[in-house]
């Protein structure tokens, strides 16, 4: 079988006489003019000349109008290092007290705490975009606004950790001297006022940022669930897409909310996400 597989000398000799006609063939047609491969492949003329080269579009497909996008799917990659992934927002103190027993009590859990985020830290977000406040007075009001020492806590650690990444990522005199002013006025740096001021200075639309951040929220607390052992990454993605128009809904109704709009409406998450520093063991740090 082997010997079968091996070719012959009279058969290599054969093979190269073939691809020696051919390739004479190909450089004298290439003497002729035919040389396309001098043009750039990508060039108008060159796709003119291709019937198999895709259409063109008469606007850069690539023009600034898309440059928002590129960031965009930088800051929900979940390799930005935001500190994210050490955050359960409340899951893991759930979970562990025999709240959350099913995928469908966990979509449950998730919605109201998705429907919280847009009555809770919208409304910061949205003031800090619009810059109708000064930010040490939203960071001020925030840090009031979250009485529960853990959520406080985690929002403060992801705030400056976001800034830090985005100051780093995106080197901007902005973003330098909003990161030196948080710093010289020792300001907490709560997330949601810290997103809105980054998402701004970045360029990325109001709608848009509001839209990432709930999706930052959402696929957080369904990585915690696959990290916890809840579900599975497939549930969690399956979970993720019946979840998506809820968080768009809650966006779309919370993106006009103000400061004195925020409210806590789900006291119960409140106090089981307050309950996490008193787990005997414990993944997360929130």
């Amino acid at each position: 079988m082997i010997s079968k597989l091996q070719p012959t000398e009279a058969g290599v000799q054969r093979h190269a006489s073939r691809a020696s006609k051919h390739n004479l063939t190909t450089l004298r047609s290439a003497d002729l003019g035919a040389m396309d491969h001098r043009r750039p492949v990508c060039s108008s003329a060159s796709a003119g000349s291709r019937h198999d080269a895709p259409p063109q579009d008469d606007d850069n497909s690539l023009s600034d109008g898309m440059a928002s996008d590129w960031l965009v799917w930088q800051l929900a990659d979940s390799a930005f290092p935001t500190g994210g992934f050490a955050h359960s927002g409340g899951l893991e103190a759930a979970w562990q007290q025999g709240e959350i027993q099913s995928s469908n009590a966990l979509a449950e859990f998730i919605a109201v705490h998705l429907a919280q985020t847009g009555r809770a830290a919208l409304p910061f977000l949205n003031e800090a975009f619009h810059e109708t406040q000064p930010f040490a007075t939203l960071d001020r009001l925030a840090e009031a606004f979250l009485s529960n020492h853990v959520a406080n806590r985690g929002s403060r650690a992801q705030g400056q950790a976001f800034l830090f990444g985005a100051a780093h990522a995106f080197p901007s005199p902005a973003l330098t001297a909003f990161r030196r002013k948080l710093l010289g006025e020792k300001l907490p740096g709560h997330f949601a006022p810290v997103f809105g001021v980054v998402v701004r200075a970045v360029g990325i639309s109001h709608a848009l940022g509001v839209r990432l951040y709930l999706f930052l929220a959402l696929r957080s607390l369904l990585g915690s669930a696959v990290r916890l052992g809840i579900v599975g990454p497939m549930a969690a993605q399956a979970l993720q897409s019946s979840l998506a128009g809820d968080a768009e809904q809650i966006g779309l109704r919370c993106a006009s909310l103000r400061v004195a709009d925020a409210a806590q409406i789900s006291p119960v998450l409140d106090v089981l996400h307050g309950a996490h520093d008193r787990l005997y063991s414990r993944l997360f740090q929130t």
